[in-house]
């Protein structure tokens, strides 16, 4: 099956490294699967439950396979 590369953050929660905060979420698909991933991008660092996001990168380089996520008003 092939999903959808937009969905809506259903929950979400942060954490520092470094002094860096850095948000993951689970995001809701339309094919009614929900996955989790990175939020990333600069309208993210405010995220809101129900707000719309776009897949960004599935593989980042270096590592295993992840999702990561940025608004959906952004380009990805």
């Amino acid at each position: 099956m092939k999903l959808s590369p937009t969905g809506v953050l259903y929950s979400f929660s942060s954490m520092r490294i470094e002094d860096v905060k850095h948000f993951v979420g689970y995001i809701d698909l339309p094919e009614d699967v929900r996955v989790f991933g990175r939020l990333t991008g600069s309208e993210l660092q405010n995220p809101v439950c129900g707000m719309p996001v776009k897949l960004a990168a599935v593989q980042p380089p270096g590592s295993g396979p992840c999702f990561v996520f940025a608004s959906a008003s952004q380009e990805a």
